[in-house]
């Protein structure tokens, strides 16, 4: 949609300069264009990547449902499982580490030239029609900046994923494998409280 409205402003509103002006025009809508669309897929492979996870926890669920007692075989494909949801995890963490401050800067940035060119518009319908779009757009970007990222993981922590299995686990519990389930249990907070020192740290 943003990418749609970018193309309609340099439609609407570029004017024949000269040809420099107009190349550097040019060259920043592509270059603007291409970001975008580049940054919403490397979004929808972040929403791909989460949504393996989820199902690869529920197939677990069931492995070590049907294991039931293997202690060594269920703790080695938790261990395997746990692996590589921590770094997706770790990756996702430090993505919004950056991209917070940087949305909560750009909303700062638009707020300032928002401010600066109300005078500007209340006097000149001209630069009101030209202004008001790309104001629009630009809060449409940095809504989009932050909701399809948040959309796309499910939460802003993606442990989420990780306490909904192990709440899972819990309820499978059963009297007569008692001493495995304790282990498995074990195990789990063991790696849990893990991967929080970590991010503690």
């Amino acid at each position: 949609m943003n990418s749609c409205m970018r193309c309609v402003l340099f439609l609407t509103f570029t004017e024949p300069q000269e040809e420099d002006a107009y190349t550097r025009a040019v060259l920043t809508f592509i270059v603007g264009l291409v970001m975008l669309e580049t940054w919403g897929i490397f979004v929808y492979i972040l929403y791909i990547v989460r949504f393996s996870f989820q199902r690869h926890f529920t197939l677990l669920l069931s492995f070590i449902e049907e294991h039931e007692g293997e202690i060594d075989v269920c703790r080695g494909v938790l261990s395997e499982v746990f692996s590589d949801f921590s770094c997706f995890r770790r990756f996702s963490h430090t993505y919004t580490l950056v991209m917070f401050p940087i949305a909560f800067i750009a909303m700062a940035s638009n707020l300032s030239w928002e401010y600066l060119m109300y005078k500007a518009c209340r006097n000149n319908e001209d630069v009101a029609k030209i202004q008001t779009p790309i104001t629009a757009l630009a809060r449409s970007e940095i809504v989009m900046g932050i909701g399809l990222y948040i959309t796309a993981m499910g939460a802003v922590n993606i442990m989420y994923l990780w306490d909904n299995f192990f709440r899972d686990v819990r309820r499978l519990h059963s009297e007569r494998y008692d001493e495995f389930w304790r282990k498995m249990i074990l195990c789990m907070s063991v790696v849990s409280n893990n991967e929080t020192n970590f991010f503690l740290v």
